[in-house]
């Protein structure tokens, strides 16, 4: 889970990674 620890990381940096840590963040909360 590395990758998605930078993606949120730095989510500003690039919007396709904020798109990618809402979807980790929604597959965790379920």
């Amino acid at each position: 889970p590395t990758a998605s620890n930078r993606l949120l990381k730095s989510p500003e940096k690039d919007e396709l990674s904020l798109s990618s840590g809402i979807y980790i963040y929604n597959s965790q909360k379920e």
